[in-house]
């Protein structure tokens, strides 16, 4: 099922699996209740490795762990 971005951010907006089912009929896309709880875990689930939270929080620097010379010379 192709979605647009739109529809994709109102679904993860939602709070429940139920939440996701009636936005989904209100865009005339029928679920399951299996499926809402199925399309509902896959859009909570987050994947992100070690080096990737790293980065994201502060534990890398702008020179990539390689910086011999600091910045500004």
């Amino acid at each position: 099922m192709k979605l647009t971005s739109d529809q994709l951010e109102k679904a993860k907006a939602c709070a429940s699996a139920e939440e996701l089912r009636s936005l989904a009929a209100t865009e005339g896309i029928e679920l399951t209740a299996d499926e809402a709880e199925a399309y509902f875990a896959e859009l909570n689930s987050v994947h992100v490795n070690d080096e990737e939270l790293d980065a994201v929080s502060g534990g890398k620097d702008k020179c990539n762990d390689d910086c011999r010379v600091p910045f500004g010379r």
